[in-house]
């Protein structure tokens, strides 16, 4: 397969060096305003462009869009201005943006798939929310999947009124982990433990957890979290505090509707 990558920041380059590693892809070429870095600017499968007026669109079987949202009309504008894009496949990675705003531009014939990873594609771990419109075929589901996959997990929304709420849960999801590591890291620092070695022990303890949750998959979060309180014993001391009031989870309750609230701006 080639690609023609129109944007790449942070996610992309993430994405694109895990897809260096696949057999699909034959050749992947980067429209970018700034230079790549070294790694990827001398790869040999990969062409780089300051302007995409250098490219020919009729290489490429597959358009990925990678720009911000507020970005991606002047890209969209660009990129139309060099051909008709409306044979291709086309991927956006851009939040906020639904379907219908491609549709407007592309026609309701051409295939458009929306995707939100998260930062974890950069080790294979990732989690990527997917939706299509009509006109995606089960030939490119099946690609689709297989480019997802090999970044970590795929799943297709039923709707793509999903889309959003999978943002807020799985897009944002690692900066809620890394907040909650640092406070933890940051009350064993206060008795004394350097930071850097609490946060040792902190990540092998949640890789642990979450090794015990993924191996008792049906058991209740609830219930795992009884067997490990002893009646009047340190976790339920913690525990009575976390829960005071309920207190952290209505703040973190809060803050996720605060994430919601976002997305729905940017898609208006």
């Amino acid at each position: 397969m080639n690609l023609l990558m129109i944007g790449c920041g942070a996610m992309g380059q993430a994405m694109l060096v895990r897809w260096l590693d696949t057999s699909w892809l034959q050749h992947v070429t980067i429209i970018k305003p700034s230079p790549l870095p070294v790694h990827l600017a001398s790869h040999a499968r990969i062409a780089y462009h300051a302007n995409v007026a250098q490219c020919t669109l009729a290489h490429y079987d597959t358009l990925i869009w990678a720009v911000k949202p507020q970005m991606m009309a002047h890209a969209f504008d660009a990129v139309q201005s060099v051909g008709d894009v409306r044979a291709h496949l086309h991927i956006s990675i851009a939040a906020a943006l639904p379907l219908a705003w491609y549709e407007e531009r592309l026609g309701i014939n051409t295939r458009i798939v929306r995707a939100m990873p998260n930062t974890p594609v950069s080790l294979g771990l990732g989690v990527t929310g997917l939706t299509a419109n009509a006109a995606l075929t089960d030939k490119d589901r099946l690609m689709v999947e297989e480019m997802i996959q090999s970044l970590g997990s795929a799943y297709w929304l039923h709707t793509e009124s999903e889309m959003n709420l999978f943002t807020a849960i799985a897009g944002c999801g690692p900066a809620y982990v890394y907040a909650w590591m640092d406070a933890w890291c940051m009350a064993a620092a206060h008795y004394g433990m350097p930071y850097e070695d609490a946060r040792h022990i902190i990540r092998h303890t949640m890789r642990g957890a979450m090794a015990l949750s993924d191996h008792h998959i049906d058991v209740p979060l609830a219930t795992l979290t009884a067997r490990v309180t002893s009646k009047g014993g340190m976790t339920e001391a913690a525990l009575q505090q976390l829960n005071k009031n309920h207190q952290w989870r209505e703040g973190f309750i809060a803050a996720f509707n605060e994430a919601m609230e976002r997305a729905q701006a940017l898609s208006s």
